[in-house]
């Protein structure tokens, strides 16, 4: 099928002039990357988002290819992120638990996305971002956050329905601990990631929970295979600390 023009600046990227945020000067990050580190200073820039018919035509998976059309999901999850991290800093702290168990849910829900094909990374990554907000999984904090607090993160951003939307929909699923249809990959991530976490600390902790325990609540083959991993990897730090051969 023919490219329409507005899946050009991915499908045939350019130089964008994008000023660093922390020296000023101009960074030259292509059109269909995320970010790119600055000479002048050495921090990465990101660029800001913007929509496209990308975002909302139904032939853009075939006017991208299924790998392009996943490179740019990608691309945006990395510039959502960055844009949802900056929006929530006046409302959190790094010493908040809820944000500090919040990025190792991130950090996982990003490693089944890239492994989940059928799932929508800037969906995922949003909503596992703004998770921070609600405390969900977190039973170091009790705290709870309505869906009009996380409307009111993402509405400045500018994304418009119905990313919106489905973003408060995931994390109403994600709160009520259950997927509301079979099809919903994205919460069904989210919550594989809140359990891998858990995991996580748990283990940290000394007290985890048992990993055929873990591997049985596992909603996603792609969580089973990181639940498997950490079962390994226990078993071998267990046997090193015996002094037994792995």
């Amino acid at each position: 099928m023919s490219k329409c023009p507005g899946s050009l600046g991915f499908s045939q990227p350019k130089p964008e002039e994008v000023s660093c945020p922390t020296c000023g000067k101009e960074v030259e990050i292509w059109s269909d990357e995320a970010m790119s580190r600055c000479r002048s200073c050495g921090k990465i820039v990101i660029r800001a988002d913007t929509q496209s018919c990308i975002d909302w035509c139904r032939y853009a998976k075939d006017c991208l290819g299924a790998d392009g059309y996943r490179q740019y999901g990608e691309m945006k999850a990395a510039m959502r992120k960055a844009a949802l991290q900056e929006a929530l800093a006046p409302r959190l702290t790094d010493a908040d638990p809820s944000v500090v168990f919040g990025r190792v849910v991130l950090r996982y829900a990003e490693q089944l996305c890239s492994r989940a094909g059928s799932s929508d990374p800037g969906l995922v990554v949003s909503a596992a971002v703004l998770l921070q907000l609600t405390g969900t999984g977190d039973d170091a904090d009790g705290r709870s956050a309505d869906l009009s607090e996380i409307r009111s993160v993402l509405e400045p951003l500018g994304y418009g329905e119905p990313f919106d939307t489905d973003v408060c929909n995931v994390l109403a699923e994600v709160a009520a601990g259950q997927p509301a249809t079979a099809e919903s990959i994205n919460a069904e991530i989210i919550l594989d990631a809140i359990l891998l976490a858990t995991q996580e600390r748990r283990l940290e902790a000394g007290d985890p929970m048992p990993p055929e325990t873990v591997v049985a609540r596992c909603r996603t083959p792609q969580a089973t295979s990181i639940a498997i991993e950490m079962r390994k990897f226990h078993r071998a730090d267990a046997s090193d600390e015996s002094g037994e051969t792995a």
